[in-house]
């Protein structure tokens, strides 16, 4: 094919042209045509393999690398780390793909489910003034010397995770069926493996490593008694190092609680009446309505008005202490949006606009009643004045929005959508 056009003599310069097109094209098609067929009819696992051989024929890797060095070379080390931020999100999301579907064979969707894995990955970045912050489970902080370790949720039953031995085989037959070949998860493999996390996280920070857990979750206790107990490893550093301090949280700097969470708490079988009256008239004293609110549809009593009451209705109460991650990350964005939002029940005012249906019926609706009152006037369309249609119009406009009983609500933004559409009213 002529690069440019058949109405020209086809010369040398064209053809070096053309022969770098094809070179090109066949650069890019080439491996896209051979991953098209890696992948047809294939599982999500070999599917994924196929891709990433598609990026080693490209290159795409290399060429990433070369741009973030060069990025380096000019000093610009935030570009850098977001296009290497950007790889391992890739490659975390095949990866989370093949865990997750692994054998499956999902081919007409798998665009549909990488693209899901990719929506559910956030990015973020700490000023580098100060430091950087990595967070995720034990088995999968890739951090190699940190300055400081924060392990969380250090409680029996959730670190280390109770083996499961489910099933109709024991433990002595799991094993010969092993040695045979067949997988087949064995507890204390699994024991082991909790038991190597935490080596690793341990021996892994150089200045402090700070361990955490709840004394009061009734969310996992077997017991059912309200009363979380520290995992045996807590008990094995604090005899090893006797010289620990353990610290209770201070309440006046804990995160503020919804009236639910404090109705959870007020009820909760751990806490002594003396405590529930604590919290009771600490709320009655704070005058925060909502929480008095929630308190009084709790009371057994007429008011709640009275400081030294009780409230004894505790079998309508609700389970759990639980600040969720959307909760926790409002109040770390901003405050005052978290009480606004939990504590006030505040909503956001959403936009005022129209849809093309809501402009249609407000039209026709209009046209309808302006039409229909003609005859009523006795004088035919003709013999209206462009003044008087303006002022019927308004009028008619005045008389539909007021059936609505939109009153005080609303907006500048809303008048003035209006008086576009009345425009449009009598220009039709």
């Amino acid at each position: 094919m002529h690069p440019r056009g058949y109405f020209d003599i086809f010369e040398e310069r064209d053809a070096a042209f053309l022969e770098r097109v094809n070179s090109t094209r066949a650069q890019l098609m080439d491996p896209i045509q051979a991953c098209k067929i890696a992948i047809k009819g294939k599982t999500v696992k070999e599917t994924a393999i196929a891709v990433w051989q598609y990026i080693e024929d490209t290159g795409l890797f290399d060429l990433l690398m070369e741009e973030a060095e060069s990025y380096k070379q000019q000093g610009n080390y935030t570009l850098a780390g977001e296009l290497l931020t950007l790889w391992n999100a890739w490659i975390a999301a095949l990866d989370q793909m093949v865990l997750v579907l692994g054998e499956a064979v999902i081919q007409d969707r798998f665009i549909e489910y990488l693209r899901l894995a990719l929506s559910g990955i956030t990015f973020c970045k700490l000023p580098s003034s100060l430091d950087e912050v990595e967070v995720g489970e034990i088995g999968f902080i890739r951090s190699e010397h940190p300055d400081h370790l924060f392990l969380l949720g250090v409680n029996e039953g959730i670190f280390p995770a109770i083996s499961v031995q489910g099933g109709i085989f024991t433990p002595k037959e799991r094993i010969t069926l092993s040695e045979a070949g067949l997988d087949m998860e064995q507890g204390e493999f699994q024991d082991g493996d909790e038991w190597f996390k935490l080596y690793c996280a341990l021996s892994a920070p150089k200045k402090t490593i700070t361990l955490s857990y709840v004394t009061i979750d009734s969310s996992h206790n077997k017991l059912g008694d309200g009363v979380a107990y520290p995992s045996v490893f807590v008990d094995r550093i604090c005899s090893a190092f006797p010289f620990l301090v353990t610290e209770q949280p201070n309440p006046d700097e804990s995160i503020p609680l919804v009236p639910a969470e404090v109705m959870s708490l007020y009820r909760h079988p751990a806490l002594s009446p003396e405590s529930k009256q604590r919290i009771a008239d600490e709320i009655i004293a704070s005058k925060q309505e909502a929480y008095i609110h929630e308190l009084s549809l709790f009371s057994a009593l007429s008011t709640i008005n009275d400081a030294s009451c009780h409230i004894v209705d505790t079998s309508r109460f609700r389970d759990g202490i639980a600040l969720t991650q959307a909760r926790y990350d409002a109040y770390t964005k901003c405050p005052y949006s978290y009480y606004a939002k939990y504590l006030l029940g505040a909503s956001e005012e959403r936009k005022s606009d129209f849809g093309f249906t809501d402009v249609g019926n407000y039209l026709h609706r209009i046209l309808e009643v302006f039409m229909t009152s003609l005859p009523a006037s006795g004088k035919s369309f003709e013999a209206w004045t462009k003044e008087e249609i303006k002022k019927k119009l308004h009028t008619m406009a005045d008389d539909y929005l007021n059936s609505l009983h939109i009153g005080d609500r609303m907006s500048a933004r809303f008048k003035h959508l209006l008086t576009r559409l009345e425009k449009s009213l009598f220009l039709l």
